[in-house]
């Protein structure tokens, strides 16, 4: 069963940091860690604790996360962490996958069904199905989850045509409404998704434009259907909002000639 870890650190020398990151990157992959939070805004809702930043890994198991704490690699780090930074830590076991499909199984023969609270609705004209396979196939925790046709004529479409389009994208519940042309997006709306890298960072910007869509600066772009997508490195947030003034206004003033991010220029930028 899967291991979830929170740390809450608090950075003192962000360049430090991330070479400690950088270093450890290649443990964390092969122990088949991913990031499931990292640096975003956080809120105490109960009891007397001021966290700085949040970070939530999840290993494939306790023992997983283990070895890789106790491993070579790790450890060899650590004193470069300790002197960079203040962690605290937890690793938590989580449910067994048995049991979870067992939950579920008995969910679903109840008859009952959900909606989540609150769904993003997003405007198409006639090929939500089609963006949203597209995400589907392109983003990971992204699915298409049901496809409903009109149960009559509509003033963009007829009974029998693709309405809307329930789909998730990267664990947000989402809804694709084929209205017509009437509405067409702008940049007033966006995903945000945060990489762990350049590869990852390029994989999906590539997928974009490759598919149709159009390259804006700063890491924004917009696929074929008008939505538009900020594909930002945690390198590039990190060093942003980092502690040093002069190192995080060299990397804004990096960004801003970019299209796609280029994180070791980001990174260059931090160095100075």
């Amino acid at each position: 069963m899967s291991a979830y870890v929170i740390f809450d650190v608090e950075i003192r020398d962000m360049t430090r940091y991330q070479e400690f990151m950088k270093g450890v990157k290649p443990a964390l992959d092969a122990a088949g860690a991913r990031y499931l939070a990292r640096g975003g805004a956080h809120r105490v809702y109960e009891g007397d604790w001021q966290p700085r930043r949040i970070v939530v890994l999840e290993f494939p198991s306790l023992a997983a996360w283990e070895s890789f704490y106790n491993g070579a690699v790790y450890q060899g780090l650590k004193a470069v962490r300790d002197e960079c930074s203040t962690a605290r830590l937890v690793a938590v076991e989580g449910i067994d996958s048995s049991e979870q499909r067992g939950h579920w199984r008995s969910f679903w023969r109840s008859g009952m069904t959900t909606i989540a609270k609150n769904t993003i609705c997003i405007w198409y004209d006639g090929d939500a199905e089609e963006a949203a396979r597209f995400y589907a196939a392109t983003f990971p925790d992204s699915r298409v989850d049901a496809v409903h046709r009109a149960p009559a004529d509509y003033p963009s479409g007829k009974a029998g045509d693709v309405l809307t389009v329930m789909f998730t994208v990267m664990g947000i519940p989402c809804m694709g409404l084929n209205g017509g042309p009437a509405v067409q997006h702008n940049i007033a709306f966006s995903f945000q998704v945060a990489t762990t890298d350049q590869m990852e960072t390029d994989r999906y910007w590539n997928a974009i434009i490759g598919n149709g869509g159009r390259e804006n600066a700063c890491g924004w772009c917009q696929d074929k259907w008008g939505v538009s997508w900020q594909i930002t490195p945690v390198a590039l947030t990190d060093a942003v909002t980092g502690p040093d003034p002069a190192a995080a206004r060299r990397a804004f003033e990096a960004m801003m000639t970019m299209g796609k991010i280029d994180v070791a220029a980001i990174e260059a930028a931090v160095r100075g």
